[in-house]
């Protein structure tokens, strides 16, 4: 009889916590693929391609009497395979930089942006690359980007595109991709 009480009592907290605490862990990707063109006198109109790759994970809990839902553990790539055309170093292949990194809501709303101070160099996964590829900016946080109440939220990822002065133009350009909702 003990032992039934015991499954029961067990059985009622694991319920307990499964419908009041939820909690939901998903992983979200964002990318983009974007070409720049500019002119320079020694090289004519070339096309800059360059790619930028976001991880991160979700989770949704429930916290300070609201639930919520948030991202953390991200992943921020900003690169060039062969296949994107790599130029010699006399010509350039430009660079690329995270500029900001956001939780939006439903009508696109900055809810929470992770500060610049938040990252570091390097990433905290594993990936598998081209051979020859090139990386401009790879960057990780585990910061949480959150939002009460729980909604319809996603990751607004802006990444800058910039090439030597000797191009035209060569100003700083912004390329913005979004996760899907979780």
């Amino acid at each position: 009889m003990k032992k039934i009480i015991n499954f029961a009592v067990c059985l009622f907290i694991g319920f307990y916590f499964i419908c009041c605490y939820p909690s939901s862990a998903l992983a979200i990707s964002a990318g983009g693929t974007w070409t720049h063109s500019a002119w320079s006198s020694d090289f004519g109109i070339k096309a800059f391609t360059y790619k930028v790759s976001y991880y991160a994970d979700t989770k949704s809990g429930y916290e300070v009497g609201q639930t919520y839902d948030a991202a953390y553990n991200h992943d921020y790539i900003a690169y060039k395979t062969p296949s994107d055309y790599i130029y010699p170093p006399e010509v350039g292949n430009g660079d690329a930089s995270v500029v900001s990194v956001s939780l939006v809501d439903s009508s696109n709303n900055i809810v929470n942006t992770l500060s610049n101070s938040s990252w570091s160099r390097g990433t905290l996964r594993s990936y598998i690359w081209p051979e020859g590829t090139i990386f401009f900016d790879e960057l990780c946080t585990t910061h949480w980007l959150q939002g009460f109440p729980s909604s319809s939220y996603r990751v607004k990822v802006v990444s800058g595109f910039a090439l030597d002065v000797n191009w035209v133009p060569n100003l700083w350009t912004s390329d913005t991709c979004y996760t899907s909702t979780f």
